[in-house]
Order: C-alpha cells, then structure tokens, then sequence
C-alpha cells in the first residue's frame, strides 16, 4: 500500500490539536491524520493492523506477572521488559517489530539485556544456544527448507516471525506474538533457575516442550 504527499488546507487551531493527540499516541501529524481517516472509512491500513495486533499483545502480557510494557520507540514498535530473579533483578528486554508490507515475514522479534555482569552475560549466551537447537528441532519444519529465521548477535538474539494462515487476522497474530514471548521468558527463567547445575539444560527443554503444546499458533 503506496503512501502520497497531498497538500491540506486546515485551520490553525485543529492541526494544534492534531499534533498534541499525535505527541500522545508516539506517531506524527500525517500518521495520526491517516489514522483517524482510516476509522472513519471504516478501512484497515498496515498501521491499523499493526495497532491492532500491538493492543492484543498487551492485554496478553497484562495477564503475566513480573512483565512492564515499555513507551512504543514507534507505531511499528513495541518494547516490554521482564526481569530475571539473578543477581541485581536484571531486566530482559522484548522489542517487538512489525513490518508494514509482510512479504516474507510478519515482523520480529528482538531479546537482550543491558549488564556488564560475566555470569550473566554468558549465561545467555549458553542460553541462547540451546534455544536456536530447540526451535531448530521443533520448529524447524513450519519454516521453508527447516531453517528458522534467527540472528544471535552481540549476546541478543533476533527472531524473524512467519506470517499467519490468516494473515488478516490481526489479533490472532498479536496473541500469537505474546505466545511467543511468554515461551521464550518462561524458559529462560526455568535455566537460570538452575544455571551452572547439570539438569539446567534438560528441564529447561522440558520446559519448552510441555509450553510449547500449549500454544494455539507457530509464528
């Protein structure tokens, strides 16, 4: 969906009122005005969908405990933080992206920690390891040629998500996303539960797995 530059005559006063709602919501004058024209024709735009599946997210998350959703860095952003009972409660950071035109992907997902701490700086590392194995071998078959689309960079780790059967459902794939994360958290938290110890490795695959039955959609 193409975007054009037109040309508006507005009276001071509203387009005033239109940049305070824009400041508001963390978007900008065009984008607000698209928004609001959007609702009023009753038409679904990628930033519509977006928000849509944004607003899933959060009330998903809202039900989980120990989760604080974070100012949206944009309309195709969102961030939420969830900290980790290790030394000094370190907070995990979720940044959430989802892309505008899905083409061959519905957007991404980004993990990673501000610390300076060895220990946990390291433990991640052997955390994120073992979950690129997991998705690999349980995941690897909903995605072409059995390779998932994952980056792990500078200790963070980037997720590529599939696009939905039903690509039109936004809030399917909001839940879908909040799914996600809370099995990606639930099983981080159960290894460093037990980081440094022999069974931290095969409870957290158990972890995984019995998480894993339980969600409705693969992204």
């Amino acid at each position: 969906m193409g975007k054009t530059v037109y040309s508006l005559v507005l009276d001071d006063a509203i387009v005033a009122e239109v940049d305070r709602l824009a400041y508001q919501n963390g978007t900008n004058r065009s984008g607000l005005i698209n928004r609001i024209l959007a609702d009023y024709f009753s038409f679904t735009t990628p930033e519509k969908r977006i928000r849509t599946a944004f607003e899933e997210v959060e009330k998903w998350m809202e039900a989980v405990s120990g989760f604080r959703m974070q100012p949206m860095p944009s309309e195709s952003m969102m961030a939420m933080q969830s900290a980790l009972a290790f030394k000094y409660n370190p907070s995990i950071r979720y940044t959430v992206e989802l892309y505008r035109e899905q083409s061959e992907a519905s957007g991404e997902l980004r993990v990673g920690f501000r610390t300076q701490n060895r220990q946990l700086i390291e433990g991640f590392r052997s955390f994120l390891l073992l979950w690129a194995r997991l998705e690999e071998a349980y995941l690897g078959p909903y995605f072409p040629g059995h390779v998932v689309p994952y980056a792990i960079e500078n200790d963070r780790y980037r997720r590529r998500f599939r696009i939905p059967e039903n690509r039109e459902d936004s809030r399917m794939l909001g839940q879908a996303v909040a799914q996600y994360i809370r099995l990606f958290d639930t099983v981080l938290k159960a290894y460093f539960a037990r980081l440094g110890l022999p069974e931290a490795v095969p409870v957290a695959q158990e972890v995984y797995l019995t998480e894993l039955q339980r969600m409705e959609w693969i992204i």
